[in-house]
């Protein structure tokens, strides 16, 4: 369908007061680009700092775990698995985090693994104002918000895992 023809249609449906005439019309004039022949969840997948749909599929093959197992770990469906596998859906970070966690866990107990804060060479004035160090999680630093790795703690998880993906102690467990 010609991007003319769908505005045209659009606004047809619009006229006629009918709610997903607006909508469609809304996501046409942001996204000219489904009437132009492309998918609309490629269209309208909002740009993400998260986990990609190939590096999910890699960590659930590294955890040795069907679709099916994975869903069940993670307390979500089937379907959900597959969408993010398939790239249809982003990754929430609820999600990914936890991801990371399972396989923080499977590799923490196959290795011995020094604290963040004895990798990094953290002076004692930053470790007593971390939160990694106030809950003695120097190996899931990374799991929690706050840290002051780069002297900033940073608010979001989207925040945080972008600069810990970039660290020493992330490689690692990737």
């Amino acid at each position: 369908m010609c991007y003319n023809v769908a505005l045209f249609r659009a606004n047809e449906l619009m006229t006629s007061n009918t709610p997903q005439g607006a909508i469609f019309f809304t996501l046409l004039l942001m996204f000219p680009e489904i009437a132009n022949g492309k998918k609309a969840h490629k269209a309208l997948k909002p740009p993400s700092d998260s986990m990609d749909n190939k590096e999910f599929a890699k960590t659930r093959k590294r955890l040795k775990k069907t679709q099916k197992e994975l869903a069940s770990l993670l307390g979500i469906s089937l379907k959900a698995v597959c969408s993010y596998e398939q790239g249809w859906r982003s990754i929430p970070g609820h999600v990914e985090r936890q991801l990371i966690f399972l396989l923080a866990r499977k590799i923490y107990r196959l290795k011995e693994c020094k604290n963040c804060w004895d990798i990094r060479n953290c002076p004692d004035e930053k470790k007593l104002n971390c939160p990694a160090w106030e809950f003695d999680s120097g190996k899931f630093c990374w799991f929690t918000t706050g840290t002051l790795c780069e002297n900033t703690p940073h608010k979001t998880w989207s925040e945080k895992i972008l600069m810990c993906k970039k660290c020493v102690i992330m490689k690692k467990l990737m």
